[in-house]
């Protein structure tokens, strides 16, 4: 069952370990963000891809679930509508959009593409948290007046 409490614990859960890892990786190893980690034997692209980029995402989803934590229960069960579906396609959007091209060149065609690539992300992001936040004020006081 999602509830208030699991959706809490799970994204601080995730965003503890991710950080954990990362500072682990990174400053105690000496992993670079991306390419390869010699000490390991495997590439930093996998961190990267497992616990860099979902971040945002779950700090988002984090922030919304202790804004809606001491609220009734109505309001979080609307954002909880929402995020069963926005979120998924959230992270699956970012995967896709930062996958990086096979093709060479570091010419203007990469600054154009990766330019593009961030304002596409931070639409889709601001959508996700503009979206929140109207469900959050609508039931909040769709409920309170009751």
């Amino acid at each position: 069952m999602i509830t208030k409490k699991n959706v809490f614990l799970a994204t601080s859960g995730y965003l503890a370990t991710s950080i954990g890892i990362i500072v682990f990786l990174k400053y105690i190893l000496g992993c670079p963000w991306r390419g390869e980690c010699v000490d390991l034997g495997w590439s930093g692209d996998l961190i990267f891809a497992l616990f860099f980029l979902p971040m945002p995402i779950f700090l988002i989803t984090f922030v919304f679930s202790l804004l809606t934590y001491n609220l009734h229960d109505a309001v979080f069960i609307a954002w909880r509508k929402f995020a069963l579906w926005a979120v998924p396609v959230l992270m699956i959007l970012t995967y896709i959009l930062t996958i990086p091209p096979r093709t060479g060149g570091l010419g203007i065609g990469s600054v154009i593409a990766a330019s593009f690539t961030l304002a596409t992300l931070f639409l889709l992001f601001a959508s996700f948290v503009i979206i929140s936040l109207v469900i959050i004020v609508w039931k909040y006081f769709s409920t309170r007046s009751k």
